[in-house]
C-alpha cells in the first residue's frame, strides 16, 4: 500500500461526510431564495414541487398548472355572509336586485389591485379567466400576515411573458381548498421581494 494511503481514506471519509451533509440539508422544504425568474414549472407533473408541498395543496396546484377549470372551480370554499347594496373595495358581496339588503349569500374573495368578495357565479367566471395553459408556478409561500400563516399556502404563477409581468395567484389551505384568487398588480418578480422564506422558491 502506498504511504498516502490511510492521507488519502481520510480525504475520501471526509468528502462522503460532506456530501451526506448537503444532502441533509436540501431536504428542508423552506428555502431563502432571490426572487429570479427562469423557466418556471410548467405541465402537469408534480415532481418539482409535490415534496415541498402537502398533497392535497400539491393537487391544487397542479389542477392550475394542467387549466383545469372543473376542477379548481371545485376547491373554491366559499362563504356566506349577508349582501350590501352598494359594494366597496373590501366589503361582502352585493344584493341582487331582488334581494333585501342583509340577505346572507356566498362570496368568494378576488382581488387584483383591490377587489372583495363576488357572487358565485361572477366569481366562478373571473376564475376561469384567471386560468391559462402557459402558467408557470413561480413561487410557494406562507402569506405574510393574518392568523395560521403556517397553515395557508400562496401560490403564485407567472405567465409566458415570465417575471416581469403581473402574475396569478391563489390562497389555498392546507386541505387544498381555495380561499381566495387573483391577479398581482406589480410583476411577480416584484411581488415577493418582501417575502424572504418560500416552500417553493422563485424560478
Amino acid at each position: 500500500m502506498s504511504r498516502f494511503g490511510p492521507l488519502s481514506a481520510a480525504l475520501t471519509l471526509a468528502s462522503l461526510v460532506v456530501v451526506v451533509a448537503l444532502t441533509a440539508c436540501g431536504r428542508d422544504a423552506k428555502t431563502t431564495a432571490s426572487p429570479t425568474a427562469g423557466t418556471g414549472y410548467v405541465g402537469t407533473s408534480v415532481a418539482h414541487y409535490a415534496d415541498a408541498l402537502p398533497p392535497p395543496v400539491a393537487e391544487t396546484v397542479r389542477l392550475v398548472l394542467s387549466a383545469s377549470p372543473n376542477g379548481v372551480i371545485d376547491r373554491l370554499r366559499f362563504t356566506r355572509e349577508p349582501c350590501v347594496r352598494l359594494q366597496q373595495v373590501g366589503s361582502p358581496p352585493p344584493c341582487r336586485t331582488e334581494e333585501a339588503e342583509g340577505a346572507v349569500v356566498e362570496g368568494f374573495l378576488v382581488v387584483s389591485c383591490d377587489g372583495g368578495p363576488q357572487r358565485r357565479d361572477v366569481a366562478e367566471r373571473i376564475v376561469r379567466g384567471l386560468l391559462d395553459p402557459s402558467l408557470a408556478l413561480f413561487a410557494v409561500y406562507h402569506p405574510l400576515s393574518g392568523p395560521n400563516r403556517d397553515q395557508r399556502f400562496h401560490l403564485l404563477f407567472r405567465r409566458s411573458d415570465a417575471g416581469a409581468a403581473p402574475g396569478v395567484w391563489f390562497e389555498a389551505s392546507a386541505d387544498g381548498s381555495i380561499t381566495s384568487a387573483g391577479s398581482t398588480c406589480a410583476s411577480v418578480t416584484d411581488t415577493v421581494k418582501p417575502v424572504s422564506e418560500f416552500l417553493v422558491p422563485p424560478n
